[in-house]
């Protein structure tokens, strides 16, 4: 490389317009730095690259991203920030689209058709253009019984057949995952039980995974 890439990164996220964005980069947990479009290797920017960083003015510690149609979302622990591409000398401008809407792991999080929707610290999420809370009823009876301490192993994932999102998460007396909670994003009816499951995949043009 060129000398200037993130000797550490919490996580990382190709952009709609194929940037490479380090999350959490050299350590800073608010720092997103990316390299030249398309490429793994030249991050040091200069007048004829499209290398860059921002840091986000935010007291959260980036958590993960997600490519949605025309932006790519970052999660922190405490809020949610859209990277819109603008080109020119800044090439992203960031804003922030939802504060006290923290994600509640790396991997809570699903993407359906340019909606985003994920797990709280006390609730669920959307975001259509802008963070709106996610009517569940059902939120008592997750967050009653759940293992704050192993939060971090909630997983999130699709079904598109029957247009469901799905998190599997541990309940209170549990050290992994051996429950899950589920919404119809058409016509939201929820569901919850015990499944033990540690990730998931939705299927794609094949029947399996």
């Amino acid at each position: 490389t060129d000398g200037g890439h993130p000797t550490s990164a919490l996580a990382v996220v190709v952009t709609p317009e194929r940037f490479l964005m380090a999350l959490g980069a050299n350590a800073d947990p608010r720092l997103v730095q990316w390299g030249d479009q398309e490429s793994l290797t030249v991050w040091t920017p200069n007048a004829v690259n499209a290398a860059g960083d921002f840091p986000l003015q935010t007291t959260g510690t980036l958590r993960a991203g997600r490519a949605c149609k025309n932006e790519t979302l970052l999660w922190t622990d405490t809020d949610c920030w859209a990277a819109r591409y603008i080109g020119g000398q800044l090439v992203y401008a960031f804003e922030r689209v939802g504060a006290a809407c923290g994600v509640v792991s790396r991997g809570a999080m699903a993407v359906v058709d340019g909606q985003a929707f994920w797990m709280g610290l006390t609730g669920f999420y959307r975001y259509n253009g802008y963070v709106s809370p996610l009517p569940c009823d059902v939120v008592d009876l997750v967050f009653a019984d759940f293992n704050r301490t192993q939060a971090s192993k909630v997983t999130c994932h699709t079904v598109a057949q029957y247009n469901e999102v799905w998190w599997h998460y541990p309940s209170a007396g549990s050290l992994e995952n051996d429950r899950y909670v589920a919404v119809n994003i058409t016509d939201g009816t929820w569901m919850a039980g015990a499944l033990g499951r540690t990730c998931g995949v939705d299927r794609g043009t094949l029947p399996y995974p």
